[in-house]
């Protein structure tokens, strides 16, 4: 916001002295960043939340029970569970227990991997026999998810379990962004690298007039039997996203030219501009 002032509390009585500007910033925070995490993470199966921000960061599981089970071992067995959870949390694990009746441990399964939660433990007869848990992790699918942490060290391997789960899922969303971001000098290339669901970095001139010029080139319209700009333009224009501060080379002041064929104007620096889908990448 713009033009907020206050009164200059330097001034004395009876003073008037100008008005003071407030210091503000934004961060451009918001429930944004949530759908973004949800985008760049999740699968078909469900949520994948970062073990960071996830509200339950591992749930114990009972397994192994079934019809021909004694109401003492059942007993014995959750008693164990919860013996399991409180070392988990003296670690500073946020953790839960599913002991529901009525569903069966496949069930489970299912529902909290739905919900994202990043790391699932398994415990039953035969893990309390061999003195191990069980590991499932949310951010990989089928048998290379599953693994073993013996019981001694439960307090200090699931943290540090955690913790790869959070450095994995960075890497694979650090190398989808790279993958799909492309350095872009030609403007016949700007268009069909937004069209592949890419975000295109350019050398511009960082001029307002300039920018809508090109949400206007890179947007399909739909305009009767008025032909577009350019047929294999996305249906959105492309808006600058960010100018980043790792700047590659390549620019030559008072040289190399904005990559707009509209602007006379020399590119000032590297831009990142990206339509409505490719945006939510960054």
């Amino acid at each position: 916001m713009f033009g907020i002032t206050v009164e200059d509390p330097s001034a004395k009585e009876g003073e008037k002295k100008p008005a003071l500007h407030v210091w503000q910033n934004s961060w451009g925070l918001s429930t944004r960043v949530i759908g973004v995490m949800v985008m760049i993470h999740s699968d078909n199966r469900g949520l994948v939340i970062p073990p960071r921000v996830v509200e339950t960061q591992v749930v114990i599981i009972p397994v192994g029970i079934t019809a021909k089970s004694t109401e003492e071992q059942k007993t014995s067995l959750y008693k164990q569970v919860d013996a399991l959870a409180v070392m988990l949390s003296v670690a500073n694990v946020r953790v839960e227990t599913d002991k529901r009746d009525g569903y069966s441990p496949g069930w489970k399964f299912n529902e909290w991997e739905q919900k994202g939660t990043p790391l699932r433990l398994e415990f039953g007869p035969n893990e309390s026999k061999g003195h191990y848990v069980t590991t499932a992790r949310r951010d990989i699918v089928g048998a290379d998810s599953k693994g073993q942490i013996p019981i001694t060290e439960l307090g200090k391997q699931v943290p540090l379990l955690l913790d790869l789960i959070q450095e994995d899922l960075y890497k694979r969303a650090d190398e989808q962004f790279k993958t799909h971001t492309k350095t872009i000098t030609s403007w016949d290339d700007f268009v069909p690298a937004l069209n592949a669901k890419n975000v295109c970095l350019i050398p511009h001139c960082l001029q307002e007039k300039c920018e809508d010029e090109i949400k206007e080139l890179s947007a399909r319209k739909d305009a009767g039997d008025e032909e577009p700009e350019d047929a294999k333009a996305p249906s959105m224009g492309a808006k600058s996203l960010c100018i980043p501060f790792e700047q590659p080379g390549g620019i030559i002041k008072g040289e190399t030219k904005c990559t707009n064929p509209h602007c006379d104007n020399l590119a000032e620096s590297w831009c990142l501009f990206g339509n409505f889908v490719t945006s939510r990448m960054v």
